[in-house]
């Protein structure tokens, strides 16, 4: 019997786990939209609102040098941010299932004590 609680209580733990990655997916996921909503508000804004591709094409093409740097400069750390946050997430979603495992196992391998049907230990 204390062979079933201990998965039992595996079982629940790894579901309090699994429920918490959830929480955090859906928390990665608000940021990452956030974050996206951001990128394309100031977007729009250092275009004044023009939507159409001609228009970003004339306005990068009016651009010196230096702010064509600019531009590539802050588009790279962006792309960069992004690839860190999905690298951090991954390495989380990895450990997370990996200690959910490690405990589920844990517990389906945890001894239960020896008991006579009296409840003496043998």
């Amino acid at each position: 019997m204390a062979g079933l609680g201990a998965a039992a209580e595996g079982v629940e733990k790894g579901d309090a786990l699994l429920e918490k990655l959830a929480e955090k997916g859906e928390d990665t996921l608000k940021q990452s939209k956030i974050k996206n909503e951001e990128l394309k508000r100031t977007i729009r804004e250092s275009f004044r609102g023009d939507k159409d591709e001609k228009a970003l094409e004339d306005a990068i093409g009016k651009m010196d040098a230096g702010q064509l740097q600019a531009l590539k400069e802050r588009i790279e750390k962006l792309e960069k941010q992004a690839v860190q946050t999905l690298e951090e997430t991954e390495a989380f979603m990895k450990d997370a299932v990996n200690d959910a495992a490690a405990e589920n196992e844990n517990a389906e391998e945890t001894p239960a004590e020896d008991k006579s049907e009296d409840g003496a230990e043998k």
